[in-house]
């Protein structure tokens, strides 16, 4: 799996829940990005996730790719992804409505 990580862009993960540490474990020591589409994990493994985010988010490696492709800085966990999430999904809803999609 490590050869396979190493080699990738993005990582999606959608497996098990018990693999989903292991996967981001090698995508953080290989600097790749990983989505996580995976449930059934505990409060244990979402908090230890959350830990891992905000290592990786505050590490120089992250600011140098954050330089390097011009992006924002934005690390939304806990409450705030929630709010973000609500309010997102109202405007995208609102937008559908108004094309006459939904």
């Amino acid at each position: 799996m490590g050869a396979a990580v190493h080699s990738a862009d993005v990582v999606i993960e959608f497996s098990f829940h018990a693999v989903t540490p292991l996967v981001a474990d090698l995508c953080a020591k290989n600097k790749k990005a990983l989505v996580i589409g995976t449930t059934g994990h505990t409060d244990a493994d979402k908090a230890a996730m959350v830990k891992l985010m905000e290592t990786m988010a505050a590490s120089p490696s992250w600011a140098e790719q954050l330089k390097s492709h011009d992006w924002a800085p934005i690390l939304l966990t806990g409450d705030a992804y929630a709010t973000f999430l609500a309010e997102d999904t109202e405007r995208i809803t609102g937008i559908l409505k108004a094309l006459g999609l939904a």
